[in-house]
């Protein structure tokens, strides 16, 4: 049997006059049919059903916790937020629950305990500036400063800024 016979067979069961078979049949319903199907389903069966254990199965099937249940079932449902790390590798609170008892971050009070803890590191001596493609040291510099670096070798070549990225075509503002 193709599975559109096999629900189409399980459904007509379900609205059978004895309730064996209409037991049997609604107890077949969540393996035949995807979540959100099986509670439509158990939707109209319930608008006919009246045996008390088979209504009270059907409601089982019917309710979605993930719609119709109170919030902690609601938010069982929900994805943890995704931590927030800062450029320095410090990581932002993702919810209240990482607040300490005086509603401070708790990163703000690791962070405080781990700079007592070790001296400030001095920034004119010696620290490494980012890697180049040949492995040497580029200087540390502002963003204002930092020209073309022919050892880097991430510069698009074939941009120009006389065409339009689009068509291939001189701007609006700059016409043959």
């Amino acid at each position: 049997m193709s599975g559109y016979r096999m629900n189409k067979l399980c459904i007509d069961g379900a609205h059978h006059s004895d309730v064996e078979i209409r037991r049997a049949c609604i107890k077949m319903i969540p393996k035949l049919f995807i979540e959100s199907e099986m509670r439509i389903q158990a939707n109209e069966l319930l608008r006919q059903e009246t045996d008390s254990q088979l209504i009270e199965l059907l409601n089982d099937m019917a309710f979605d916790p993930e719609l119709e249940g109170g919030e902690q079932e609601k938010n069982r449902f929900l994805a943890p937020a995704p931590p927030v790390t800062l450029a320095d590798g410090t990581v932002l609170p993702a919810s209240a629950f990482d607040l300490d008892e005086s509603g401070q971050p708790l990163f703000a009070a690791e962070q405080q305990s781990a700079d007592q803890l070790l001296p400030a590191p001095d920034r004119d001596a010696g620290e490494a500036g980012p890697a180049r493609a040949d492995n040497a040291q580029a200087p540390n510099q502002e963003f204002d400063d930092i020209e073309f670096d022919p050892a880097r070798d991430d510069y698009d070549e074939e941009f120009d800024a006389e065409l339009d990225d689009v068509d291939g075509e001189p701007s609006d503002g700059e016409q043959n």
